[in-house]
């Protein structure tokens, strides 16, 4: 990897993490589309279809966060020597992204607890 400056750095993770926050929505869309179809009477072909999305969409977040990985890393070992007031608040709108993703992936794990839990239910109501 070629020398990086703090804010070219930071600049490439906000980037990475936002494009990942329109995957991470589309994640939880297809969480909230596969509980409504779950109580609402399922539709196999549809419920295959998001599940088929959703694991379009977690390959996808795992090609970026591989891609960024040696970028994280360096960032992490300069972040607290910046100097620099623009890098110090690129970092804190990082920060702010981070925990916005965060959030967002703990909405979509109690989505999918729900699923789970309503897929269960149609389960034992089937008889399969």
């Amino acid at each position: 990897m070629q020398r990086l400056n703090g804010r070219e750095v930071v600049m490439q993770l906000i980037t990475a993490y936002e494009e990942e926050a329109a995957l991470y929505a589309g994640l939880e869309e297809a969480a909230a589309d596969q509980r409504h179809l779950l109580a609402n009477g399922q539709d196999p072909e549809r419920l295959a279809t998001l599940v088929e999305r959703q694991s379009d969409l977690a390959e996808h977040i795992g090609k970026i966060e591989a891609g960024i990985a040696p970028l994280r890393e360096y960032w992490e070992k300069v972040r607290d020597g910046a100097r620099d007031t623009r890098v110090r608040a690129l970092a804190r709108t990082l920060d702010r992204l981070l925990e916005e993703l965060v959030e967002r992936i703990h909405a979509i794990v109690e989505i999918e607890k729900e699923n789970s839990q309503a897929l269960l239910t149609v389960r034992t109501t089937n008889g399969t």
